[in-house]
């Protein structure tokens, strides 16, 4: 499983949660995390490349940025 925590600044995965701020979480029913679990095996397939392959995980919008940042961290720690 991989395990992920994203922080713009120093994008390190450190945590199993992706911690979103509410104000860009529009469909999360509030939480600020998302456990991503329940598809650990999926997200070691995405292609490097394919960023928004990857960025189609996520059911809630965030601006690009931020998303971009997240991908990055990921696929950082899937590549490790």
């Amino acid at each position: 499983m991989v395990a992920v925590e994203i922080v713009i600044p120093k994008p390190r995965p450190t945590k199993t949660r992706i911690r979103i701020p509410k104000a860009f979480a529009s469909r999360s029913n509030g939480s600020e995390s998302i456990d991503m679990s329940p598809q650990p095996k999926t997200i070691n397939h995405v292609p490097t490349t394919n960023v928004s392959k990857f960025l189609s995980f996520f059911p809630f919008t965030v601006p690009a940025r931020i998303l971009q940042e997240a991908a990055r961290a990921v696929l950082a720690a899937v590549s490790l």
